[in-house]
């Protein structure tokens, strides 16, 4: 099922070649850069929506609504999503996790496109 891609995004300056990146989940670097997420253990800024393709272009970054995102294993409808080691979404039970939403179009596998509302917390 299809929902509708409504939401809020902002444009950081990418901190590298983010061009095969697209609907990764996504950090703010220290240096105020949209960066890969790698890992349960950082809460997210949100979801890389286009390609750019070098430092400093601009990254547009969902923020808040629904997403796509990429999944790096199957996940289920309602469950809770967090970061694997490349940025893609996996489902998480484990305590103090960065939760980036809960997805609402699950995937069957790694590199599967699914849904998620968007939403940062701790588990």
């Amino acid at each position: 099922m299809a929902v509708t891609q409504e939401g809020i995004d902002i444009t950081l300056p990418a901190a590298a070649d983010l061009s095969t990146y697209q609907h990764r989940l996504m950090l703010v670097d220290d240096n105020g850069r949209g960066t890969l997420a790698l890992g349960s253990g950082t809460i997210g800024v949100g979801i890389l929506q286009n390609k750019p393709a070098a430092i400093n272009r601009g990254a547009a970054i969902r923020v808040a609504g629904v997403s796509k995102y990429i999944g790096g294993a199957g996940q289920n409808e309602r469950g809770l999503v967090t970061s694997n080691t490349e940025g893609m979404g996996v489902a998480t039970t484990t305590a103090g996790a960065a939760i980036w939403g809960q997805s609402i179009v699950g995937t069957s596998s790694s590199l599967d496109v699914g849904q998620m509302l968007m939403m940062f917390f701790r588990y």
